[in-house]
């Protein structure tokens, strides 16, 4: 019998295998980033250096601020690095998606 145990401190999706990276420049620039509907950073975490990893199947990639309307869009890796570029419209009504 094979028995796997873990404990982690916050929620985040589980990365198997990576298949690409997505490199983001937002405006502004402390957005929340969400993949699949889990917090994973700020925009700024992910525009140097280290992109956001992601695994061989479409992902779902928000970014969000409060005062701003949600960008989001599907992203499915080829194994290659990409970039990607938001600007986030304020919100007409004064927070949230």
């Amino acid at each position: 019998m094979l028995v796997i145990a873990a404990c982690a401190t916050r929620s985040q999706p589980a990365m198997v295998e990576r298949s690409g990276d997505l490199f983001l420049s937002c405006d502004p620039t402390d957005s929340e980033v969400w993949l699949d509907g889990y917090p994973v950073g700020n925009c700024a975490d992910f525009s140097g250096r280290r992109g956001l990893s992601l695994e061989k199947r479409m992902s779902k990639v928000e970014v969000r601020k409060d005062g701003y309307r949600t960008f989001e869009t599907f992203v499915e890796p080829d194994g290659t690095r990409a970039a990607l570029s938001v600007t986030l419209a304020p919100s007409t009504t004064g927070g949230g998606p």
